[in-house]
């Protein structure tokens, strides 16, 4: 089974759902055999994220960057994932979406993509905001304040990568953020 699934792994194949936990077992046993075996961490943290546990591919990515490759890459894995499952579809999680971009944050990622991960961060506290301050009374204005206020604090730190993006209008966040911002501080202010 483990020269099967290796050749598989050495041809790059595809693997089926049920053959991650195997594929992982085998790059574990190549490990203790080979460790310097190519992008080995890498392979066993994309199949991890593939199968939605991101928890267990953190420490392979982590293990890949010690062994020299590049963090922005591991974290990007974690990040591409999280972008498409909980951003992109109709039904969107933007609390799993911050936690993972939280995750994807701790590598010692380039400046630019942190650039990119704060402002999707931001988005994503704003869109939680926009949610709960709806009814616009003070106890959703005490609770999307804050996130506001964050989100503001994202927005401002991902210019650069607002900048360098098509389709994006750094300024229209900024701007509709602080507009929020001051909704919520007068709705508060009148309820007092």
């Amino acid at each position: 089974m483990l020269n099967t699934l290796t050749e598989q792994l050495r041809a790059g194949t595809d693997l089926k759902a049920g053959q991650v936990a195997e594929a992982v077992a085998a790059l574990q046993s190549i490990e203790e055999i080979n460790p310097d075996w190519p992008n080995l961490h890498l392979r066993m943290a994309n199949w991890l994220i593939e199968t939605g546990d991101i928890e267990s591919a953190v420490p392979a990515l982590q293990q890949a960057v010690a062994n020299g490759s590049v963090p922005d890459q591991a974290a990007n894995m974690i990040f591409s994932h999280a972008y498409s499952t909980y951003v992109q579809p109709t039904e969107k999680n933007y609390g799993r979406f911050i936690e993972m971009i939280q995750l994807a944050k701790d590598f010692d990622v380039s400046a630019p993509m942190l650039e990119q991960y704060d402002f999707w961060h931001g988005y994503s506290l704003y869109s939680i905001g926009m949610a709960i301050q709806a009814p616009e009374n003070v106890e959703t204005a005490t609770r999307s304040l804050p996130l506001f206020r964050e989100a503001l604090g994202l927005f401002q730190r991902g210019k650069g990568y607002a900048d360098r993006t098509n389709g994006i209008d750094i300024q229209q966040f900024v701007e509709g953020t602080g507009v929020y911002i001051e909704i919520q501080e007068a709705i508060i202010k009148r309820g007092q």
